[in-house]
């Protein structure tokens, strides 16, 4: 892996071209209407010559923290490997002088053939103690659209986070989205992100919702080849190359919610602040799961038709109209999710080689077996396999009239999303409730053989849905807004 990080570098450097830059914004420009400006915005923007400079934290030096807060015990993730994957490691308890110390290149005389210590801290400033608080302003970045005492906020760990980071060159976190505002402050040294728009979900290839690394990719981008390969398909889709950026002492680097980035230190040693402030438009799209399941409890194959009827409204409501689109995102949706995992167990295997001790796969363990303990697919309930589906998803003309009146209940919370996150969290909301009934196993063979084909033509779906004038009423809350990175 070190080897392919010296690649991705040589690679990136002779292939700058392909990347477009990220726009910059001088703070005085903006900050009149800072949370305008930042909600205006169509994607990531490098902010300078902010306030932060005038933070004791923009002081802090690797020097500096050790002689303040030396002796306070962190947890860190070390490796001879430059990736630190979720669940690549376990953490170990080390003095924050000793994170600073291990940190600094390797002497001169150090063995050439033994690979470089990576060392990795992550983890929430006030971890370092409360001093800390009085060397920073984290609420100037708070975008106030999420109630700190709403349900939303106290049922993700705040609306207001703020997470220290401090690595040696070479350490790289991959790509990967946040559901939050994400304010990435540069307080000493240099790190570079590369960065996706949502709609390259499609290129990059997510996990299953279920899955540990769910909020990653499946493609490789350390992997020179396939960087190039994917740069090049999402280019050629969308008309837009990713961006690329290097944040240096000062600057503040804004990445809009669900935007997907990699981030790679290239200084010996660097520190970095980010603040998460919660988004208005994250918070009202999770109240669709709050909507009533509207799938009658009759017998399981009834419950199936039903289920591959309201699945295939959705994504039609969704894309408007198109059965030929239902057909497009199923497949999307199957190859990216589940095709790197084929005949795998989709919630537990990983292609990447992970620690069993890490706390990321001890948790996310727990989890998976407390799901299946507690709340156990109705397939599963009656050990059912995935055989019936072909029997089981005829799908008759009254069925999709009773789907069509609920469907928008769920898409008016999906309201002000550009189509990439809208996308995202339609492919979310879809594992949700398919597994419920047919469980996470199932889920992939479901959508090929119940939903993938529509039984529905575009002709008899705006028959029954389209001149339904209950349906039109409720679709008329949801329009999918535009985005230039479709």
């Amino acid at each position: 892996m070190a080897v392919l990080s010296l690649l991705f570098a040589c690679f990136a450097a002779s292939h700058a071209n392909t990347l477009d830059s990220v726009p910059t914004a001088e703070w005085k420009d903006i900050k009149s209407d800072f949370r305008g400006f930042v909600r205006a915005s169509s994607g990531p923007v490098l902010i300078k010559n902010s306030p932060v400079s005038s933070w004791g934290a923009a002081r802090w030096t690797p020097e500096g923290l050790r002689s303040q807060a030396g002796n306070v015990l962190v947890p860190i993730k070390n490796s001879t490997e430059s990736v630190f994957y979720m669940g690549c490691c376990k953490l170990h308890r080390i003095p924050l002088r000793e994170v600073i110390d291990r940190c600094a290149p390797p002497p001169p005389t150090s063995d050439p053939e033994k690979p470089p210590e990576k060392i990795y801290f992550s983890g929430p400033i006030q971890f370092l103690g409360s001093w800390i608080r009085e060397q920073t302003n984290i609420n100037m970045l708070d975008m106030g659209e999420v109630s700190h005492d709403s349900a939303y906020a106290l049922e993700n760990g705040g609306a207001l986070r703020a997470n220290l980071w401090i690595g040696n060159k070479g350490v790289v976190t991959p790509a990967h989205f946040d559901e939050m505002h994400n304010f990435f402050i540069q307080v000493y040294g240099e790190k570079t992100f590369q960065l996706f728009p949502p709609s390259a979900w499609r290129e990059l290839k997510l996990y299953p919702k279920f899955h540990h690394q769910h909020r990653n990719i499946l493609r490789n981008l350390e992997d020179p080849k396939v960087f190039e390969k994917v740069t090049k398909e999402i280019l050629d889709r969308t008309k837009s190359p990713p961006l690329s950026v290097t944040v240096t002492q000062g600057d503040i680097l804004y990445v809009p919610p669900l935007w997907f980035h990699r981030v790679e230190t290239k200084s010996d040693v660097s520190i970095s602040i980010n603040v998460w402030s919660a988004s208005a438009k994250c918070e009202k799209v999770s109240k669709a799961w709050m909507e009533k399941f509207p799938i009658p409890l009759k017998s399981l194959n009834v419950l199936t038709a039903y289920l591959a009827a309201y699945i295939q409204v959705l994504i039609q409501e969704f894309y408007g109209y198109d059965a030929e689109l239902v057909k497009e995102f199923t497949g999307i949706f199957r190859k990216s999710r589940y095709g790197g995992l084929k005949g795998k167990d989709i919630v537990r295997y990983s292609p990447i080689p992970m620690e069993v001790d890490s706390q990321e796969l001890i948790d996310h363990s727990a989890y998976i077996k407390q799901v299946e303990e507690s709340s156990p697919s109705l397939f599963d309930e009656s050990n059912v396999g995935s055989k019936e589906f072909k029997n089981w998803c005829e799908i008759d003309d009254d069925i999709v009239k009773e789907m069509t009146n609920s469907v928008p209940n769920v898409l008016r919370h999906f309201k002000g999303l550009s189509r990439g996150m809208g996308e995202i969290y339609l492919g979310n909301f879809i594992e949700d409730m398919v597994s419920q009934v047919v469980g996470f196993k199932r889920t992939s063979t479901f959508m090929k053989t119940c939903v993938q084909n529509p039984i529905l033509g575009k002709k008899n779906f705006k028959k029954l849905v389209i001149d339904n004038k209950e349906y039109a009423e409720g679709y008329a809350e949801y329009q999918p807004s535009p985005s230039h990175y479709f």
